[in-house]
């Protein structure tokens, strides 16, 4: 049976009507808010793509005791493209025998991960807090990439001066690319 939202069904027991007719003002303000969170991670996943982001980043947004809840900007290989996702990860003790981990130190493991779109509500609801904190984390990585790119491609500081009418070999071919990192 189908119901208008704007007609609420009719009960024989008028406790269960009258807790229906005050319980709707609720459920249609949350209805309203799951539809900002999800146009809200819609619109962020979007713009991410066009501007072209595929440095990972991920955020914690629930740790337990056993496993820990995060939303990540990361690649997604069912639909082959970086997404807004929801990963959980559990901790387990480390018996690897080739020493790559300590044995018995406990150690982060994937569980699942998924699109966070198409997460459960209550998920999208509890990550919807982590996703400014995504986004600074993302723009540091960014920040760290940039630092080391231009570290590694300031020329030497040259003994003469040169003129500026004079252009070096070493300022043609990179210019474009030192100016946009401030270098």
């Amino acid at each position: 049976m189908e119901f208008n939202q704007s007609n609420p069904p009719s009960f024989l027991n008028l406790e269960i009507q009258k807790s229906i007719n005050e319980a709707i003002p609720t459920f249609d303000t949350y209805f309203s808010l799951l539809d900002k969170i999800n146009q809200d991670i819609r619109s962020l996943e979007s713009f991410l793509l066009a501007k072209g982001i595929t440095t990972e980043a991920r955020r914690c947004f629930y740790d337990g005791e056993n496993s820990s809840d995060h939303v990540e900007w990361s690649f997604d290989e069912a639909s082959g493209k970086f997404r807004l996702q929801h990963s959980v990860y559990n901790w387990e003790e480390s018996n690897d025998a080739t020493g790559s981990a300590l044995p018995g130190k406990e150690i982060r493991k994937l569980k699942s991960r998924g699109p966070l779109i198409e997460s459960p509500t209550d998920i999208r609801v509890r990550s919807f807090e982590a996703l400014p904190n995504l986004i600074r984390t993302l723009r540091f990585e960014i920040d760290k990439i940039q630092e080391s790119f231009g570290k590694a491609h300031t020329p030497e500081p040259q003994m003469e001066q040169q003129s500026e009418a004079e252009p070096s070999a070493e300022s043609e071919g990179s210019s474009d690319l030192h100016r946009m990192l401030g270098s």
